[in-house]
């Protein structure tokens, strides 16, 4: 009688110790659930905060750019600061899934994307904004070799359609509703390959012009007498008609023609000095624009002054017009006559590039012509050669050949 008292006790506290447990479960079960929780709203915090900030930042580049941009920044920072994150699949519910599909699938296709961007060409369209969350977005600004193949079969094909088969094959030179110069621009903010080599090529010399204000670099006296102030044009050269004046203002010239042929021929210097190191995906779309030109029927000469025309015009040239925040990334503003001095080095490149290609220079006036003609064109006619003959490199990288075979390169290997 006692054992069986002694049993229906053990089982009695067994029976509360049990159900004590259980309650102990329960309350760390609730307890794991409110930190795990915790812990994915706190990443979803940061995420939300990281993807915030990261846009906050290149929008504080596209600032540093020029003040014509601060009311599209002003705009753009006033959506961020008010922006709401929504919960994808709670809005659109399985649709999420599709509109996944989609975008994996429009990820995947390039030919679609490169039938857009050609429609979009015929009737200039402008594509800038929407090339920007192409190549930012779906292809991860080409951090994979994979994303960078994709988009470089897109402008393979943006370049066949207007040097192939476009009637105006020039048309791809022209910034107005032109595909192939917004991915230029894209790849060249978002690629730090090519960010590096630019910052190589040019940064020394348009850091060089930007803190040297001294002296506006004009080829005409007219234009000069028109940028500068009158009072500073009497204090500088004397009041007009007097004696000495006409002998000053062509010192000035001569000293502003000098300092613009010693700024140009620096420039080509260094242009030629980094083409060693020139990014692959570079010199690939240097290599389709010759041999896409070749196809439409040109001759090997003009193919390569296409070459040249495409590698001044539209990598060097955008870097001048605009220096931030491509290479330069500075609070300082530059002055006044900097700027003007860096934009009249950008026209005379792209006139000599003009001139070289045989372009009409009727339009030029007598002081200009003079000095392109005084101008020791050797050195920078070496560099159109060299550019111009940037195709060839593709023979001595050794991850890239040209007989079509396979390569190492995950990236580039498979166009040749």
């Amino acid at each position: 009688m006692a054992d069986r008292e002694e049993g229906e006790i053990d089982i009695s506290a067994l029976r509360l110790h049990l159900r004590d447990e259980y309650a102990f479960v329960n309350k760390q079960k609730r307890d794991l659930q409110k930190d795990y929780n915790t812990i994915v709203s706190t990443g979803d915090s940061l995420l939300r905060g990281l993807w915030i900030a990261g846009q906050q930042w290149r929008n504080l580049n596209r600032l540093r750019g020029g003040p014509k941009f601060a009311s599209e920044c002003a705009y753009t920072s006033s959506l961020l600061d008010s922006i709401q994150f929504q919960d994808g699949y709670a809005t659109v519910g399985f649709k999420e899934v599709k509109y996944g599909n989609f975008l994996r699938d429009l990820r995947e296709n390039t030919e679609i994307l490169k039938s857009i961007l050609i429609l979009a060409d015929k009737y200039n369209i402008d594509t800038s904004a929407f090339l920007r969350t192409i190549i930012t977005s779906l292809y991860g600004s080409c951090l994979f070799p994979v994303d960078e193949k994709s988009v470089l079969t897109i402008v393979k094909g943006i370049i066949q359609y207007h040097l192939v088969y476009s009637e105006k094959p020039l048309t791809i030179f022209s910034k107005d509703g032109n595909s192939f110069a917004n991915i230029l621009d894209v790849l060249f903010h978002t690629s730090l390959p090519c960010r590096a080599f630019l910052v190589l090529a040019c940064r020394e010399v348009v850091f060089d012009i930007l803190l040297d204000g001294s002296l506006y670099w004009t080829l005409e006296e007219q234009e000069l007498l028109s940028v500068m102030d009158v009072q500073e044009v009497r204090k500088r050269f004397g009041e007009p008609g007097s004696p000495g004046t006409t002998e000053r203002i062509k010192d000035h010239m001569m000293r502003c023609w000098v300092a613009l042929a010693d700024t140009v021929y620096a420039l080509f210097k260094k242009i030629n000095s980094s083409l060693v190191c020139l990014p692959d995906s570079l010199i690939w779309i240097v290599s389709c624009f010759y041999k896409s030109s070749l196809k439409r029927g040109f001759n090997d000469g003009k193919a390569r002054q296409l070459v040249m025309r495409f590698f001044i015009n539209q990598v060097i040239v955008p870097l001048l017009s605009r220096p931030q925040p491509f290479i330069i990334d500075t609070e300082i503003r530059a002055s006044r006559v900097a700027n003007f001095n860096l934009k009249k080095v950008t026209l005379i490149i792209q006139t000599l590039v003009s001139i070289e290609a045989g372009d009409d220079m009727s339009y030029l006036s007598s002081e200009a012509r003079q000095f392109y003609e005084n101008l020791d064109k050797v050195g920078i006619v070496i560099c159109f050669m060299y550019v111009g003959d940037l195709y060839q490199v593709l023979i001595f990288l050794p991850l890239i050949r040209m007989d079509g075979g396979p390569d190492k390169n995950p990236c580039l290997g498979a166009f040749f």
